[in-house]
């Protein structure tokens, strides 16, 4: 249970700078306003699959958020190219 407790406050660490880099995204460096927010989102995965299997092995929950990581983006990827298929 205290696992739990304690991913659960890192997820909303995570979110709530992820909120504070796009608040604040002129007065951070610009490399860090735009590509803090994609690095805290896989972040937050990891520790979202930490919080949901907190027995689960190490390297299984480092396979389990890797490959929804890359499900997600392949199918934004996915959608996005369909977006513009249509517009164009």
């Amino acid at each position: 249970m205290r696992a739990k407790i304690i991913y659960g406050c890192a997820v909303l660490l995570a979110v709530i700078l992820g909120f504070g880099s796009r608040v604040f995204a002129e007065r951070l460096p610009e490399f860090v306003s735009s590509h803090f927010g994609d690095a805290l989102w896989a972040a937050m995965l990891n520790l979202l699959s930490g919080l949901l299997w907190t027995r689960l092995k190490l390297g299984l929950a480092l396979l389990l958020s890797l490959g929804s990581s890359y499900g997600i983006e392949f199918s934004l990827l996915n959608y996005s190219s369909q977006r513009i298929y249509i517009y164009i």
